[in-house]
């Protein structure tokens, strides 16, 4: 089976696209605003669109992108207050540099704050803390909070000879752990469903998480033997296809089971 991915850069008057196939060289092509195909090349990507084709601005620009891939921890960490605070590869200085983009560009931090819960569900709105003078974390983050105590309490166990190291995965229910079990049963119980509520003026989850409950234990108030029994009821028709609760909670289910998977490598 041959593998073949394209990149391609439209700018201007331009496109460039990059050809990659598996045990292949690597071919560029440039082309033009009709389609026409301008000529081929080997070798990078940006010294060819600067040396061969002679956009050495464009060149440039794609040079100073900068790749990020977060990691938990990291985006959670506390940052010394500084000014012009730099991102890391990693995430870390996170909180920091949204605190800059705050202070300095006040109508982009909104616009971030509008968009904020269709990518992290855990966030009603970006929040700082001072956990100790000169640092600035965020405050409103039930995940990084969860990490912050797995990752305290994983660095003051033991290690054991001939043991793996303990591993964690993190999973967060919105509204509710209650959703979760009635995934499949409550069509309206859905990641989707909670991040359009979010966006309502004044809405509060309370009324929810208490319709939840009565739907699921039969009360909103019930004794801990009904919790259980009706819970377990619900895990077990879920165990029966795992794949449904994923697809309607993909943040706060699917990255925990992505995350218990990855554990196999």
């Amino acid at each position: 089976m041959l593998i073949k991915i394209q990149i391609e850069v439209f700018w201007g008057n331009f496109s460039y696209r990059r050809t990659v196939t598996l045990n292949e060289i690597t071919t560029n092509h440039l082309f033009d605003k009709n389609q026409n195909n301008l000529g081929g090349s080997k070798g990078s990507f940006t010294n060819t669109l600067k040396k061969t084709y002679k956009h050495e601005s464009e060149g440039e620009a794609i040079e100073s992108f900068k790749l990020l891939s977060f990691e938990p921890d990291k985006i959670a960490d506390s940052v010394s207050i500084q000014p012009n605070i730099d991102l890391s590869e990693d995430g870390g200085g996170l909180s920091g540099v949204l605190d800059q983009l705050r202070d300095t560009h006040p109508e982009k931090f909104e616009e971030l704050n509008r968009e904020l819960n269709t990518w992290f569900h855990e966030y009603d709105r970006i929040l700082f803390e001072v956990p100790e003078d000169g640092k600035k974390t965020f405050g409103n983050c039930r995940y990084c909070e969860l990490r912050k105590v797995v990752k305290s309490a994983l660095e003051n166990l033991n290690p054991t000879q001939g043991k793996e190291n303990f591993k964690v995965a993190i999973g967060v229910a919105v509204p509710a752990i209650e959703a979760w079990l009635l995934c499949g049963v409550n069509p309206h119980a859905t990641e989707a469903n909670w991040i359009t509520k979010q966006k309502e003026k004044d809405f509060s989850t309370y009324n929810d998480r208490k319709r939840l409950k009565a739907e699921l234990y039969g009360s909103e108030i019930t004794s801990s033997k009904v919790r259980i029994e009706r819970s377990t009821e619900s895990a077990e028709r879920l165990a029966e296809n795992i794949e449904q609760l994923e697809i309607l909670f993909p943040e706060g289910f699917g990255n925990m089971a992505n995350e218990i998977r990855s554990w196999k490598q």
